[in-house]
């Protein structure tokens, strides 16, 4: 709730922003001939292309106007105005709304997956969860369930630090069955503080897995749900 009454007030501050500039716009287009008193420029200041400059300036305040405009639509989304958005194609490629049925996040469990999981089902999205422990996983499917109950929540246990390509075809006959339409990567690993390599607590091991967590996983995943998005011929 505190969310949505920010972006309202941020609606209206660019609403007031935008409100301003045109009624700037429109006075320094209007001075000249109405509001200020005329001045020979000519005779002021001895320039013959006074006229031109005069004209120039009508072009860019009315142009500058414009991409104000354009600028507003583009950056600017008003909740108070459009409702909010629950569409995924409204934020990017229209193949989402043809191929959307479900929607994939990794290591949901915890942080920011786990807030990934509740805010997409409050969007009423379906969701398929992936992460190593199945306890946690059925924990968070059980939270979900109870807040949105007409949510399908679908889990799947697997330990990314696996580096075996081999080891991930399980994963990926899951994701293959289910229509796939986005998909979250947000597993990975990184070191609890700065150190030298040589230095890292869990040696090469430890460098090893944040390795494989933070690269094989994009790649490998990506491709079972984007053979469907990719060779689709609608």
């Amino acid at each position: 709730m505190s969310c949505d009454c920010l972006f309202i007030s941020a609606g209206y501050c660019a609403l007031a922003y935008f409100v301003y500039k045109i009624g700037l716009a429109v006075y320094n287009i209007l001075w000249p001939y109405i509001i200020g008193t005329p001045v020979d420029l000519l005779a002021l200041a001895g320039a013959k292309w006074a006229g031109r400059i005069l004209f120039l300036l009508f072009i860019y305040h009315i142009t500058q106007t414009i991409l104000s405009i354009f600028q507003l639509i583009k950056v600017v989304k008003l909740e108070l105005l459009f409702g909010p958005c629950t569409v995924l194609c409204s934020f990017g490629d229209d193949r989402v709304a043809k191929t959307f049925d479900i929607l994939v996040i990794t290591g949901a469990t915890d942080g920011i997956g786990k807030a990934y999981a509740f805010e997409l089902a409050k969007k009423g999205f379906n969701i398929f969860l992936v992460s190593r422990t199945q306890s946690k996983l059925d924990e968070v499917q059980k939270e979900i369930r109870e807040k949105y109950s007409k949510v399908d929540v679908k889990t799947f246990a697997f330990d990314f630090c696996n580096g075996s390509v081999e080891a991930y075809k399980p994963l990926r006959e899951a994701l293959n069955g289910v229509e796939v339409g986005v998909l979250i990567n947000n597993v990975g690993m990184s070191y609890e503080y700065p150190e030298r390599l040589h230095k890292v607590e869990g040696g090469v091991e430890r460098l090893g897995a944040i390795a494989t967590i933070n690269t094989l996983p994009p790649t490998i995943v990506s491709f079972a749900p984007g053979n469907k998005w990719l060779h689709e011929d609608t």
